[in-house]
Order: structure tokens, then C-alpha cells, then sequence
């Protein structure tokens, strides 16, 4: 990632207090939702123009990218990130980003919360961990997530764990269909499970956040809309 030592930080940062803005103006009537800005194949220099401004929720897709960053971030003192991790989970991933990563917004099946739970149980101090259980609301064959019929099952499984805590639903829309539509699906869905769930809604990115927040979402995950354009992962 030392390749990339050319940011403009400025405009991310102007970029960042626009949202800011967004997110104040149409939460009038309630908490505005956590910000999670998703770092994925961004340098280390952007993460830390945003540290600066005292933003800590941070995003990352896949394991390694996350492990490093956090490893090299540590090195030059920033110490104190919430990093979510917001993609899809290997049982042989999830040793690793114990105890980094804060929260876990895509659990789509009981096995990688039972790894969870073994990882969290075989430290002496325990946290309990936030999870989002990912819900695949628009039936997309491709997609990661539980179909929706089976979300409680899923939930009331994971809800025989106290080493974590259900946090709520997240979802990805289906980039042909409306979003708005999407999220008020999962809104619904939220809604029908009552207290089996904190009633957290993980939705709304870069190109929908806006519809995201009249729906109701507390998690908005942004990239784009914050670092500018994703720098292309290296597969060399």
C-alpha cells in the first residue's frame, strides 16, 4: 500500500463534511446514522485525512486488507479505530479478525457464528460482539445473504449466543430494481422480528445513501462518496 502516497485530502475532506451535512439535515427528527466509511483499496493516507477530522468508524471487504491496515496504522499511532468489517466471512478468516474488527455486518449462516463464538470463548477477556445478520431482500441468486423467510430462523439461532449481540439487518439492493423499495423491505422485515433484534438497519452506500435514510437506516456504509473513485485492487 506504500505505492500510494498521493491523496488529495482536501477534497475528502470537503467530500466527508457534505455528507455530514446530508446526514443532519435529513435525520432532523431522530439520531443521524453512524457514518462507516469503507476504506476498501484505499491508501493509508486517505484513512488518515478522515482520522483526522475525527471520524473512527472504518470499513473494510476482505480480511487482509483490514489486518494490514490496522497493522500499519498501529505503527504510526492511530490506535483507537472501530473497524467494521462489511464482507463476506471465511471460518478461516474469523481467528484473525477477532478482536480487531468491532462489528461484523454480513452473518449469512450459523457456522461462522459459532467460529465466532469459539474464537471469543478461548480469550481469557471476552467482548461481546455486534453482528448484522446480511439478508439477500432482493432473492438475487448470486448474492451473499439469508433469503428473507429464513432471517429469524437464523436470528433465533444466533440469539442462544450471548458472546454476541444482534445487532440488526443489513442488505445490499439489487442494482436494477429501486432501492428505496429495497430498503423498505428490509424495514419491514426489521419491523416483523420485533425484539429479536437491537433494530439496527446496515444499508444505504454510495450511490443510494440518500434514499437509505428515510427508510430508516442507522448504518450507512460510503466509499465513494467520501475517497473518491476505488483505487483497483492489485492482483499482480
Amino acid at each position: 500500500m506504500s505505492e500510494f502516497n498521493h491523496i488529495d485530502k482536501t477534497e475528502i475532506q470537503a467530500r466527508y463534511f457534505e455528507i455530514i451535512k446530508d446526514l443532519r439535515r435529513l435525520c432532523l427528527n431522530h439520531q443521524p446514522a453512524t457514518l462507516v466509511a469503507v476504506s476498501k483499496t484505499q491508501p493509508i493516507e486517505a484513512i488518515e485525512a478522515l482520522y483526522a477530522l475525527g471520524h473512527r468508524d472504518f470499513a473494510e471487504n476482505y480480511a487482509q486488507e483490514l489486518l494490514e491496515k490496522n497493522e500499519l496504522l498501529r505503527a504510526r499511532g492511530i490506535r483507537d479505530i472501530r473497524w467494521h468489517f462489511i464482507g463476506p466471512l471465511q471460518s478461516n478468516k474469523v481467528k484473525s479478525l477477532v478482536g480487531i474488527a468491532k462489528v461484523f455486518h454480513a452473518i449469512d449462516r450459523l457456522k461462522i457464528v459459532e467460529e465466532i463464538v469459539r474464537q471469543l470463548q478461548s480469550r481469557e477477556r471476552m467482548t461481546r460482539i455486534p453482528v448484522f445478520v446480511q439478508v439477500n431482500i432482493d432473492l438475487e441468486p448470486s448474492k451473499s445473504g439469508v433469503l428473507p423467510d429464513a432471517a429469524e430462523s437464523l436470528i433465533d439461532a444466533c440469539r442462544d449466543f450471548s458472546e454476541i449481540q444482534i445487532q440488526g439487518l443489513m442488505c445490499i439492493p439489487n442494482p436494477h430494481l429501486s432501492s428505496s423499495g429495497s430498503f423498505a423491505k428490509l424495514r419491514d422485515l426489521r419491523d416483523r422480528l420485533g425484539s429479536k433484534t437491537k433494530g439496527s438497519l446496515s444499508m444505504g452506500m454510495s450511490q443510494d445513501y440518500l434514499q437509505a435514510i428515510p427508510q430508516g437506516a442507522t448504518h450507512l456504509r460510503l466509499g465513494s462518496a467520501i475517497f473518491g473513485e476505488r483505487i483497483p485492487r492489485n492482483t499482480g
